[in-house]
């Protein structure tokens, strides 16, 4: 099995098994975190009104369709399930998140049994962790000027 990784927290990026994968559309990436960052299947209706709004539901759904099959080209494996009705990842662990894992860190320290003005060096190691991964805000410098509610 590959070795996905998603980086959110700055400029995105894809990566498997330690090579960057370059998607064809900016769109590919967007909807990629968009279904990871969901971490459930979404109906194609919302998806196709969400990154292509100026457009009616057929042109729309077109558009979805195209982006969803250079999506699957790129990645080069299944890791999208689609039916007629929704779009979802097969299973959403198979690619790490960065952002999962600060926020999992950031929670590591509320655990722990001491006052809060104190650290632990278990809580020590956890927030150093968390700054190891913090590579800037969430999606920084990544938009899609056509898509103002993706924004």
């Amino acid at each position: 099995m590959a070795d996905w990784k998603l980086s959110c927290l700055g400029r995105p990026n894809l990566v498997m098994d330690g090579k960057p994968i370059k998607l064809e559309m900016r769109k590919s990436l967007a909807l990629l975190v968009y279904l990871r960052m969901a971490d459930m299947d979404c109906s194609r209706e919302s998806l196709a009104a969400l990154f292509w709004p100026e457009y009616d539901q057929q042109h729309a759904q077109a558009n979805l369709r195209r982006t969803l099959a250079s999506l699957n080209k790129s990645l080069r494996t299944e890791l999208l399930e689609a039916d007629r009705e929704k779009i979802g990842l097969r299973e959403s662990s198979q690619i790490w998140l960065d952002v999962e894992e600060f926020l999992d860190h950031l929670a590591s320290r509320k655990t722990h049994l001491h006052p809060q003005d104190e650290i632990s060096p278990e809580c020590q190691t956890a927030l150093e962790s968390a700054i190891q991964l913090y590579g800037g805000d969430f999606l920084e410098g990544f938009n899609l000027s056509d898509c103002p509610n993706f924004e």
